[in-house]
């Protein structure tokens, strides 16, 4: 059985959550300025051809910014002060 705090604790978050991505729509970019952060990371050279100038690279391509969309005041859910999502659930609506 869990605690009476826990409970209220998970259910601001489900209800955050629930809140959050009500009406979001991952296909429209955040407002303009938002700072978008890039890591490109080379993990795998597989070919240089010098006579043509190419090179074929496997890479791990990251990027990460703060949707201004996704905000909340902890108050209003318990001083829940984050939450977390898998990559779908941006997309799709999943938990």
């Amino acid at each position: 059985m869990l605690p009476l705090a826990a409970f209220a604790a998970s259910k601001s978050s489900k209800d955050l959550r629930h809140d959050l991505l009500d009406g979001y729509d991952p296909l429209v970019p955040p407002t303009a300025g938002a700072d978008v952060l890039v890591n490109l990371r080379v993990f795998k050279v597989v070919g240089v051809s010098a006579a043509s100038s190419h090179m074929l690279l496997k890479v791990w391509f990251r990027q990460s910014w703060t949707d201004p969309r996704l905000v909340w005041s902890p108050g209003d859910y318990d001083n829940v002060t984050s939450a977390y999502f898998r990559a779908a659930s941006r997309y799709d609506g999943a938990s």
